[in-house]
């Protein structure tokens, strides 16, 4: 299909922010997650980014990150689908609370008062691409709190048909 790819990684963006070449144009620019974007992700590269869509008009964008990184944490996703299913949506989300470095006692009172029973499910904070997002944990009572690698969001464990 004669198309060129150019990774946008940390070789490219030390290249044109910091030897002052012109970034080059492009037809398409498709994001791809990361722990490199998960982490962190360098207000310089979201300008030069910004810089290269204004140079062509035409540049197509795939999941810009300005606008996909809100969503990469789940506290922020829950709270905004929390908003959403508040009006009336047709879908509900289980309660949830983020944990950062509070002790288990501090967790215990905050799930009461949220109405979180056990069993729970624990999640990494970072919803990213790597595997490690998705190691899920179900905790079926205030001990195994400990086990819980932080930060991280304990849900209300809902039974469903999902594999975990």
């Amino acid at each position: 299909a004669n198309i060129k790819v150019t990774e946008l990684n940390d070789a490219f963006f030390n290249e044109y922010m910091h030897e002052k070449q012109a970034a080059p144009s492009f037809d398409l620019i498709l994001h791809t997650l990361s722990d490199i974007y998960c982490n962190e992700v360098d207000p310089s590269w979201l300008q030069l980014l910004q810089y290269i869509r204004l140079q062509n008009s035409r540049t197509i964008v795939v999941d810009p990150i300005e606008e996909v990184l809100p969503v990469l944490d789940r506290y922020e996703h829950n709270t905004i689908l929390k908003k959403a299913s508040d009006n009336g949506s047709l879908f509900q989300v289980p309660p949830f609370l983020r944990v950062l470095d509070e002790k288990v006692e501090e967790i215990v009172q905050a799930l009461a008062q949220l109405n979180i029973h056990f069993p729970i499910i624990c999640k990494p904070l970072k919803c990213d691409a790597p595997l490690k997002s998705h190691n899920h944990k179900i905790i079926f009572n205030a001990k195994h709190l400990e086990a819980c690698e932080r930060p991280c969001i304990l849900q209300q464990f809902i039974a469903h048909d999902a594999l975990l």
